[in-house]
């Protein structure tokens, strides 16, 4: 149990003088499915952040050869993306 202590407080008519939580206790298949699926998400923000890291230093190094003078004459450009003419290759500017 974890004791809570709050101040009393009526509302419409009803006055709140104990407050308690309770530690739940699953089943132990829900208790594994619900820490799979935190571990699963877990996973997932790690590798977004690994692509999206990727991306971020793709950009600027990009963006650091390009004030050094170096042209990219055989890439295309579609939105935020730079796709090289044969497709080998590609470069996120996000």
């Amino acid at each position: 149990m974890f004791p809570v202590r709050i101040v009393p407080k009526t509302i419409k008519d009803l006055q709140v003088l104990r407050f308690q939580l309770t530690d739940l206790k699953y089943d132990s298949q829900i208790a594994s499915a619900m820490l799979a699926r935190q571990q699963a998400v877990a996973q997932v923000d790690a590798k977004r952040a690994l692509v999206h890291g990727a991306a971020e230093t793709a950009s600027s190094t990009v963006a650091r050869l390009k004030l050094l003078g170096h042209t990219f004459s055989h890439w295309e450009k579609h939105g935020d993306i730079f796709f090289s003419e044969d497709l080998e290759g590609f470069c996120f500017l996000g």
